[in-house]
């Protein structure tokens, strides 16, 4: 039987001892995203310690995962949805060259410029898909003003949210949103089946979050926390393709992961992973 598989987020990551994490990755099919590296190379705190940690980790027997940019360009270069997060012979070739060169690479100025790209392209939508559906959507503009704005009510937004963008053509949005990225459009993100129309469909629920809070939340939506809540959208797209995520975030990742995937699994730490996630290695 295929076993289960287990995104990990940063705050679950920082947590959780190296040893316990280890002991972890070794009886189940855990998944060191990408991202997760790119976060511990760049923290301001215990920096040494994390890269460490992601390194023992991933040489015991966790697998590491591309990142959002790289899934999305090749979905677009071969016009079909992306396959399995982890190649195992990918994460065998990283395990091999980081005991060759005695220590993890990553191609860090591109994925930091990737990211900082990415944060004025999640920004700018805020306000004109927010004030659009107000405009030619009377009814849901009714709907959306009898929103409870509370942190308390944050699934609840979610899942209204997710409903909302479902309503919407996705595959429209992508391509407005990612002009260039294939010369065949009518031929890339068609469906469900694809993880560039998932990152889109969690992308805009949290848009649609930030236009609501912009106009009935305490304070406005800051770069900082929009670049943050980008990476942390990346875990919860990575879920379409996994069983179940591990994240201690109650503020976006949870809320947004159970609204766009109730069918999953979300813990908050590795003791609440049932023994269906244990994996018998042969």
């Amino acid at each position: 039987m295929k076993p289960k598989q287990l995104i990990l987020d940063k705050n679950v990551f920082v947590a959780t001892k190296t040893d316990v994490l280890c002991g972890f990755a070794q009886n189940n099919f855990l998944i060191l995203p990408e991202i997760l590296l790119y976060e511990c190379l760049t923290t301001q705190k215990n920096k040494e310690v994390l890269v460490d940690r992601f390194e023992q980790v991933l040489l015991v027997g966790a697998h590491i995962c591309p990142n959002i940019k790289t899934i999305l360009n090749k979905e677009a270069n071969n016009l079909s949805p992306y396959g399995s997060l982890v190649n195992p012979k990918t994460t065998d070739k990283i395990r091999s060259a980081y005991k060759e060169q005695n220590g993890i690479f990553c191609n860090l100025s591109a994925m930091s410029e990737y990211l900082d790209e990415n944060v004025s392209d999640f920004l700018n939508p805020v306000e004109k898909l927010y004030e659009e559906i107000q405009l030619n959507h009377p009814e849901v503009s009714a709907s959306i003003g009898q929103l409870d704005a509370s942190a308390d009510n944050r699934l609840d937004r979610f899942r209204f949210w997710v409903q909302l963008v479902e309503q919407q053509d996705i595959h429209r949005l992508a391509m407005e949103n990612l002009e260039g990225i294939t010369n065949q459009p009518e031929k890339y993100c068609l469906s469900d089946r694809w993880v560039s129309w998932q990152f889109f469909r969690v992308t805009f629920a949290v848009i649609l979050e930030y236009g609501f809070l912009r106009h009935h939340g305490p304070a406005g939506i800051k770069e900082d926390r929009a670049k943050h809540d980008l990476r942390d959208v990346e875990y919860v797209c990575l879920l379409s393709r996994a069983d179940g995520l591990l994240t201690r975030d109650k503020k976006l990742v949870t809320p947004l992961a159970e609204a766009a995937f109730p069918d999953k699994d979300v813990f908050s730490k590795l003791d609440e992973v049932p023994d269906e996630y244990l994996c018998h290695w042969s």
